[in-house]
């Protein structure tokens, strides 16, 4: 309720008594919150308060939609790939971040699931921001899933079930694009064919890997 500084400073001393400046008391209490030794007031990562902050502003109903819809052709990459690990690192406390994550990667596209696959790669507790990557990879097309497919990691346990679906959409695509042109598409489609059979495999799908394999063979 603080209108000034002065009156905030009397406010802080008043709820810690016993004689200790507010700015040590604050200081005390952002150290115990980040445990990052003094580092947290040159930059907090993670900023749990932000995160929550952004969370309580997105939470149902959405009182700032557009920060989601109208900004995200206008980020650049660096920047959605720290929104996306914000909202990643809330997700797991605030499920309801799921759509908001969903609504973002709708909203920026491309770039923004691009970003998302590399994020998850860093995140704790990544589910949060796959399961809406994987809502997000159900509606695209052709061009998203073949620069999807190019960025994601030859192997890798934790991208192994969105990796999967990612080839299979892609897959799906192209065998109906090389119905209406099989000589355009049929050599991505073998390519994509042979990288679902590893994909399969990682998972531990092998006899469906081995299968995909042998498809993919006679396809070239």
């Amino acid at each position: 309720g603080a209108t000034t500084t002065e009156q905030a400073r009397q406010l802080l001393t008043a709820s810690w008594p016993g004689g200790t400046d507010p700015e040590t008391r604050i200081d005390a209490w952002l150290g115990a919150l980040y445990q990052d030794g003094q580092r947290h007031w040159a930059g907090l990562q993670p900023d749990r308060l932000a995160e929550y902050f952004i969370a309580s502003v997105l939470s149902p109903p959405v009182r700032c939609a557009e920060l989601l819809t109208g900004m995200g052709q206008k980020l650049s990459p660096q920047q959605l790939e720290q929104g996306l690990t914000v909202l990643g690192r809330a997700a797991p406390d605030h499920q309801h971040l799921v759509e908001s994550i969903a609504a973002t990667l709708r909203a920026a596209g491309q770039p923004a699931a691009i970003a998302a696959l590399g994020v998850a790669l860093r995140l704790e507790q990544p589910q949060p921001l796959l399961q809406a990557l994987d809502s997000y990879i159900s509606t695209e097309n052709l061009p998203t899933l073949q620069a999807l497919s190019a960025v994601l990691p030859p192997f890798s346990m934790l991208l192994a079930p969105i990796s999967l679906r990612i080839t299979e959409g892609l897959v799906t695509t192209l065998r109906a694009a090389a119905t209406t042109d099989r000589d355009a598409y049929l050599p991505d489609l073998a390519g994509s064919v042979h990288n679902l059979a590893v994909r399969l495999g990682e998972v531990g799908r092998r006899a469906e890997g081995l299968a995909a394999a042998q498809e993919a063979v006679d396809l070239r």
